[in-house]
């Protein structure tokens, strides 16, 4: 990489970590503590303990990412432990659906974290030392195509901004119900790179093609609003206790529909979409 890439790089991670720390001091609760209270599960108020929080609740398997100081941009391992707790949601009988959404009111996820998953690669990279991509499976840096491997729904509950990898997190799910403040945009453009977690190929088939092309080639955002006129998002809400209450209901739709039946088209649905990625 050139050295005015490097430095944008390095000018983007430095932003991220002051907009999200100066967002992140909050007294009360961040959200979903309702939804740890309702589990039992105890929060330890701190952020990457865990990276990624996994809690099973009536049939359902909650993803959450616990990383709100920066704005829940992932970090390769978390990306890891996200397809991890995936597969287990699929080999779990007792569960029917996984719920992706994350720790605070700020960000859904910022995409990956350039600081620990580029700045300090590159820097490494740089003095000749092998970089190992914790986490991850073999030629993997996004968890968004590993969507299509998982046979049971996936609900993304969007509680703020979805950017770059955290976009194509979202557009990855099956469903998606974000609040009415959430933004959704491809920023990894404005360094010179392609959306590579299936971006370029689902945005397309989501949105009018103008609409798509614009976000792909300028790296502008959308909000939930436009996102729900022009389907990109399927329920929008205006609160945070209307966002899992409009998710978790599905889980109980989902019961009423042979597991068989959704599996099939799930996965006609995905194969439709790499035919078509490998004939572009």
């Amino acid at each position: 990489m050139d050295r005015s890439a490097t430095n944008r790089v390095a000018v983007v991670s430095r932003h991220i970590a002051v907009t999200a720390s100066s967002c992140s001091s909050s007294a009360s609760p961040p959200w979903p503590s309702k939804l740890f209270e309702q589990c039992g599960y105890e929060y330890s108020g701190k952020p990457d303990e865990p990276q990624v929080i996994y809690l099973k609740h009536e049939h359902i398997g909650y993803i959450i990412i616990n990383r709100p100081h920066r704005l829940n941009a992932c970090t390769y391992y978390a990306y890891g432990k996200i397809g991890e707790y995936l597969r287990d949601v699929d080999a779990d009988p007792n569960l029917r659906v996984a719920i992706i959404s994350a720790v605070g009111e700020r960000g859904f996820c910022a995409g990956s974290d350039i600081k620990d998953n580029y700045d300090a690669k590159f820097k490494k990279e740089a003095k000749g030392e092998k970089v190992k991509l914790e986490g991850l499976e073999e030629g993997q840096t996004s968890i968004g195509w590993h969507y299509g491997k998982v046979k049971k729904p996936i609900i993304a509950a969007i509680n703020g901004h979805a950017n770059g990898g955290g976009c194509e997190l979202a557009i990855a799910a099956d469903i998606r119900v974000a609040i009415d403040t959430a933004q959704f945009g491809f920023g990894e453009v404005r360094l010179g790179w392609l959306p590579g977690g299936g971006g370029t190929q689902r945005i397309p088939r989501m949105l009018p093609k103008g609409r798509a092309l614009a976000m792909l080639i300028t790296g502008n955002r959308i909000s939930a609003e436009e996102g729900h006129r022009l389907g990109l998002v399927d329920y929008m809400v205006k609160s945070y206790e209307e966002l899992l209450a409009t998710s978790d209901p599905w889980h109980v739709r989902f019961v009423s529909v042979r597991l068989l039946q959704y599996k099939l088209s799930k996965k006609s649905h995905w194969k439709a979409l790499i035919c078509l990625w490998m004939m572009a």
